[in-house]
């Protein structure tokens, strides 16, 4: 199948079409800063494990640095404490008990399940899902620090 004359356009331009199509699957302005030197270069380059490893990292990074929790505090231990809906500094307390427990509960699972992903399974394409949904809990993260 011949290129369309955009595409033309972009490989004229000096813009592989394969980096056009990265381009487009996980576009920067779609994510959280933080993870846009990282995650997202990562992920271009089709280094899908370790562009999710990199955005669940820098979620943790950002959870315990919020929280202000020590070094000690790792995985779902540490969104246990950070999010606990009894008093963790990154609950919100004007929100109702099962919101408080489900945050918790998502944040946990997002930690345990997709921060080592190369360990459990080859992540493909679903990569972009996974590092979206990090760029999420990071705004989360963002809204609930401390002031």
């Amino acid at each position: 199948m011949p290129l369309t004359r955009q595409g033309r356009k972009h490989c004229a331009q000096g813009v592989s079409l394969k980096s056009w199509i990265a381009d487009r699957q996980l576009q920067e302005d779609m994510l959280h800063v933080s993870l846009r030197s990282t995650a997202l270069s990562l992920f271009r380059q089709e280094l899908f494990d370790t562009a999710v490893f990199e955005a669940f990292k820098v979620l943790e990074v950002l959870i315990r640095q919020a929280a202000g929790l020590g070094d000690e505090s790792l995985g779902t231990k540490l969104t246990a404490r950070a999010f606990d809906p009894k008093g963790g500094p990154l609950t919100d307390k004007m929100a109702e008990a099962g919101e408080r427990q489900a945050l918790m509960n998502l944040m946990s699972a997002a930690i345990g399940s997709d921060k080592n992903p190369q360990s459990h399974r080859h992540v493909g394409l679903e990569a972009r899902e996974m590092i979206i949904m990090a760029s999420r809990l990071l705004g989360i993260v963002d809204n609930r620090r401390p002031t």
